[in-house]
């Protein structure tokens, strides 16, 4: 098999995650799930499958001080200030005729 085609199927599985995590966050907003709750699960999840890949390929995680304060500015930016800037677009202040999918019917 030639190396074009050995990533073939990690491709696809990625793109078939990544296109799936729409439908999974909107059902999962459905029954309740707080849009928080679902972000930090959802890097938390990621940061698990780094983890253990890390792992199982020995390399170890810096975590000086450098590196410490990196991951949690990273973190401010790549998830907390996006998922707190996603509540605004939703508040009760639109019209009723608004589409918003975060709105639950009357």
């Amino acid at each position: 098999m030639t190396d074009a085609l050995r990533m073939l199927p990690p491709l696809v599985l990625l793109g078939t995650l990544w296109g799936v995590t729409p439908v999974f966050v909107k059902y999962l907003g459905g029954i309740g799930w707080p849009p928080l709750m679902i972000a930090v699960f959802g890097a938390m999840g990621s940061a698990v499958i780094l983890v253990t890949l890390c792992r199982l390929r020995g390399l170890s995680i810096p975590l000086d001080g450098r590196h410490l304060r990196y991951y949690a500015v990273s973190g401010l930016f790549g998830m907390a200030l996006r998922t707190s800037s996603a509540s605004p677009a939703c508040s009760t202040s639109r019209p009723a005729s608004s589409p918003c999918s975060c709105r639950s019917p009357p």
